[in-house]
């Protein structure tokens, strides 16, 4: 039986903001990084369980583009 493989915290943080943000899809993130899609939601599932104020993301609001919704960092005041 082959070893399971295991991913750091920041490749599994990456993984799902690339994901979040749309930047590809997740067929095409699992191409490059040579793992199953389950990894991915897995991985979701894991930084949604746990606790985001550990995490340092960027402060971010939607904003309505040109007739698309988008994220982008709030205006004003400092991150976090």
């Amino acid at each position: 039986m082959a070893k399971r493989r295991t991913f750091l915290p920041e490749l599994k943080l990456q993984v799902v903001l690339k994901s979040l943000r749309g930047v590809k899809t997740d067929a095409q993130i699992c191409r490059v990084h040579q793992f199953a899609s389950m990894v991915i939601a897995a991985c979701k599932r894991q930084l949604f369980s746990a606790d985001l104020t550990v995490l340092p993301l960027p402060r971010v609001e939607m904003a309505n583009t040109n007739g698309f919704w988008r994220w982008r960092p709030c205006r004003g005041g400092s991150a976090g």
